[in-house]
């Protein structure tokens, strides 16, 4: 907030920005949650 308080960035950029995260992470909790969670304990159905 102290960068768009300053007027270096504009909401676009902070948008692009989080479209790129998002579109990233995305697939990274997919790979996650079906190797990862599973190694953990989670997502197993209780017995």
């Amino acid at each position: 907030m102290i960068a768009y308080g300053t007027d270096t960035f504009d909401a676009k950029d902070y948008v692009r920005t989080g479209l790129v995260i998002t579109l990233a992470a995305t697939p990274l909790l997919v790979i996650f949650a079906l190797t990862y969670w599973p190694w953990m304990g989670c997502l197993t159905k209780a017995v």
